[in-house]
C-alpha cells in the first residue's frame, strides 16, 4: 500500500480515536460538575432547613416568617459561595428592622460554619459573613423612627402601670443581677435606682438560704409561688416581705420579683389580738367598776370619819395617822385604776366634736396647775398663735393628759416646771407635755406603751397604754421620747379639722 495512504488512514484512525477520548472526557467532566453541583445544593438546602426550622422553632423574629426566610433563602447560598457582594446585596435589599435582620445573618453564619468545608473555602464564606455584617451598619433601618418612639410609648406605659402597683416590683437578669425596681420598691428598701442596679437579687435576703431556695425554684419551676422571708433595706433594717415571682423568656429574658412589706399587716395583726383581749378585759372591768366605786367611795368616806373621832378622842395620833393615809392612797389608786378601766371601756363610744385644742388645753393647765402645787410643782402653757381646730373627744384629751401630766409631776424634782405646748402644723396639730425628770430608759422605750408595764413602783401600767389607744381612736399618733439634757417629752399629733370631712 502506498506509504502516503497509510498515513492518511493513520491520521485517520487517530483523530477518531482522539476524537472519542475528547467526548468521553467531557462527558465524565460534566458528570462530575453535576454531581458535585447537587451536593452543593443539597448542603445548602439542608443549611437553609435547618435555620428556618430553627427560626420557626424559637418564634424569636417579629417580622414575618416569609419575609424572614426569604432573607435566608438568598443569604445561605451566598455564604457558602463565600460570594461577598451576593451576601451584602441580601442584607441591603431587605426592609427587616435592623435589630431582626442581625438575628438572621447570624443564625445563617452559623448554619453555614456547621457544614465542612476546605481551609479556603472556609476563609471566603467567612468574608462573605463579614460582608454582611457591615452592611447592617451601613443600611438604613427602616423602622427606626418608629421603633424607638414605640419602645417609648411602651416603656411610659411599663413605667405608670408599675407606679400603680403598691407593691414592689424587681426586675432582674437570669444571673440574678437588678435591672429595674419601681417607686414602691425603692422606698420600701430606702435605695435610689442607680444603687439598686446590677445589685444581685440574693444580697436583699437578710437570710442567704432564703435567696438560694427562691432562686433555685425560679430556675427550676419558672416561678415562685408566694412565700414569706426578711428582706434587708438600707442601714440594715430588715423587714418581713411576702414575696412571688415569674421568669419571662425570649430574646431578652428577665425574673420579675413582687414583694409586700408586711410590716404593718403583722402590727395590724398584732394590735388586733392586743385589742380583742383588753377588750373583752375592759368590758368586764367596766360592768364591775360601778360596783367597786360605790365600796370604795363608802371607804374612803368612812377613814375620813375615823380619822375626826380619833383626833377628837385625841389617842395615839401618830400611828393612826399614818394608817389612814395608807388607806386613803391606796383607795385613790383604786380609784384610778378603775377610771382608767372605765375610759377604756367607752373607746367605741367617742363623743367626737369640733374642738380647738387651744382652748382645751389652756382650760386643763389652770386646773392642773392646783395639782401641781401640792408636789411644788408649777404647769406652764405655752399655746401656738393662730386656732386649732382639730376632730376629738373633750373628756378623752383631757383623760390623756391627766395621765400624762400626772406622769410629769411623779418624776420632776421640786421647784420644777412641767410645759404643755400645742402647735398648728399644714394638716396635723401637735401637742405636747414636757417634764424635767430623768428621762426615758433605752431598755423601756419600746414598752412604755404596753399595758400593764410601768416604770413606777406603784404604777397601774395602764396610763399611757390608755393614752395611746385614746390618741389612735383620734387617727392620730403618740411618743414619749428623753430630751436633752435632761427631762422627757410625749408628742401627740392629731389631724386638723377639715370641713369636707365633717359634710
Amino acid at each position: 500500500m502506498d506509504i502516503c495512504l497509510r498515513i492518511r488512514l493513520f491520521s485517520m484512525n487517530w483523530c477518531r480515536t482522539r476524537h472519542r477520548s475528547e467526548e468521553t472526557d467531557i462527558a465524565t467532566f460534566a458528570t462530575g460538575s453535576a454531581a458535585a453541583e447537587r451536593a452543593r445544593e443539597q448542603r445548602v438546602r439542608r443549611a437553609l432547613s435547618r435555620c428556618l426550622a430553627d427560626l420557626d422553632m424559637r418564634g424569636e423574629v417579629a417580622a414575618s416568617f416569609d419575609r424572614a426566610a426569604e432573607v435566608l433563602e438568598n443569604l445561605v447560598p451566598a455564604l457558602f459561595d463565600g460570594d461577598p457582594d451576593g451576601a451584602r446585596a441580601a442584607v441591603l435589599g431587605s426592609d427587616l428592622p435592623t435589630r431582626e435582620l442581625l438575628d438572621l445573618v447570624l443564625r445563617a453564619r452559623l448554619a453555614v460554619r456547621r457544614r465542612k468545608a476546605l481551609q479556603g473555602e472556609r476563609t471566603e464564606r467567612e468574608r462573605a459573613a463579614d460582608a454582611a455584617l457591615r452592611a447592617l451598619a451601613d443600611r438604613p433601618d427602616p423602622a427606626r423612627p418608629q421603633d424607638r418612639e414605640r419602645r417609648r410609648q411602651i416603656a411610659t406605659a411599663h413605667t405608670r402601670l408599675l407606679g400603680l402597683i403598691p407593691d414592689g416590683v424587681l426586675t432582674a437578669r437570669p444571673n440574678g443581677r437588678l435591672v429595674h425596681a419601681n417607686q414602691v420598691a425603692r422606698e420600701v428598701l430606702g435605695l435610689r435606682l442607680s444603687e439598686l442596679k446590677d445589685t444581685p437579687i440574693a444580697s436583699l435576703f437578710v437570710r442567704q438560704a432564703d435567696a438560694e431556695d427562691a432562686w433555685s425554684t425560679i430556675e427550676d419551676d419558672g416561678g415562685l409561688r408566694p412565700r414569706e422571708a426578711d428582706l434587708r433595706g438600707v442601714g440594715g433594717r430588715s423587714f418581713p416581705a411576702r414575696l412571688t415571682a415569674a421568669r419571662a423568656d425570649g430574646p431578652d429574658p428577665r425574673v420579675l420579683v413582687v414583694f409586700r412589706d408586711l410590716t404593718e399587716i403583722r402590727h395590724i395583726r398584732s394590735r388586733l389580738l392586743e385589742t380583742e383581749k383588753l377588750g373583752a378585759m375592759a368590758k368586764v372591768a367596766g360592768s364591775v367598776a360601778h360596783e367597786i366605786r360605790n365600796p370604795l367611795n363608802a371607804l374612803f368616806l368612812n377613814a375620813d370619819l375615823l380619822e375626826d373621832e380619833l383626833h377628837e378622842a385625841g389617842e395615839a395620833q401618830e400611828t393612826v395617822d399614818h394608817i389612814l393615809r395608807v388607806m386613803r392612797e391606796e383607795i385613790e389608786r383604786l380609784n384610778e385604776i378603775i377610771k382608767n378601766y372605765l375610759s377604756l371601756s367607752k373607746l367605741g363610744h367617742a363623743d367626737f366634736q369640733r374642738l380647738d385644742l387651744n382652748e382645751v388645753v389652756r382650760d386643763f393647765a389652770e386646773e392642773a396647775d392646783e395639782i401641781g402645787g401640792r408636789s411644788n410643782i408649777r404647769i406652764e402653757f405655752r399655746g401656738g398663735r393662730s386656732e386649732a381646730w382639730v376632730r376629738a373627744d373633750g373628756n378623752m384629751l383631757r383623760r390623756v393628759l391627766i395621765n400624762l401630766v400626772q406622769n410629769a409631776i411623779d418624776v420632776s424634782p421640786p421647784g420644777a416646771t412641767v410645759v404643755i405646748g400645742t402647735r398648728r402644723l399644714v394638716r396635723k396639730v401637735k401637742l405636747w407635755v414636757r417634764d424635767k425628770g430623768p428621762g426615758v430608759a433605752p431598755e423601756a422605750e419600746d414598752q412604755l406603751f404596753q399595758p400593764f408595764f410601768s416604770t413606777k413602783e406603784r404604777g397601774t401600767g395602764l396610763g399611757l397604754y390608755l393614752s395611746r389607744e385614746i390618741i389612735l381612736a383620734h387617727n392620730g399618733q403618740i411618743a414619749l421620747r428623753s430630751m436633752k439634757p435632761t427631762g422627757a417629752q410625749a408628742t401627740m399629733v392629731l389631724p386638723r379639722w377639715r370641713e369636707e370631712e365633717a359634710s
